[in-house]
């Protein structure tokens, strides 16, 4: 692998994606529900990628300003 290539992380629940973003987890179940962060599962267990959440948001965030 190239030193410019990056690992994907990922976090795990709406625990793992409520301190990513820093918010509550009703929040963050919230915005999961919303539709406009990708996610994954597996089993009951809900896969976020950061680098995906936070891209998401940022464009979000930047619309409605």
């Amino acid at each position: 692998m190239n030193k410019t290539e990056s690992k994907s992380r990922y976090v795990y629940g709406l625990a793992g994606l409520a301190k990513l973003i820093g918010c509550s987890k009703p929040t963050a179940l919230k915005i999961k529900d919303s539709g406009k962060i990708p996610f994954g599962k597996i089993g009951k267990k809900f896969i976020f990628n950061e680098e995906a959440v936070m891209a998401a948001i940022s464009n979000e965030g930047g619309r409605n300003a």
